[in-house]
C-alpha cells in the first residue's frame, strides 16, 4: 500500500516502552523513493514544553 502525505499508520516503536504506536505521514512524492520509503513522525498523548503546531494545508511550498 502506498501512503499519502497525512496518512496515520502504526508500526514498531524502536525506541519506546510499546511493541507498537501511530505515526503520520510527513514525506510526499518529492521525497527520494517516494512509496518505498517515508519520513513519519512519532504520535503522542503525552504534552511537552517544547510544541509544534501542525496546520492543514491543502498547497504545497514549491
Amino acid at each position: 500500500m502506498r501512503y499519502e502525505r497525512g496518512h496515520v499508520v502504526v508500526a514498531a516503536d524502536p525506541l519506546g516502552d510499546t511493541p507498537r504506536r501511530p505515526y503520520v505521514i510527513i514525506s510526499d512524492d518529492s521525497h527520494p523513493f517516494a512509496g518505498r520509503q517515508y519520513i513519519a513522525l512519532g504520535i503522542s498523548t503525552q504534552e511537552s514544553a517544547s510544541r509544534f503546531r501542525l496546520l492543514a494545508s491543502s498547497s504545497r511550498a514549491n
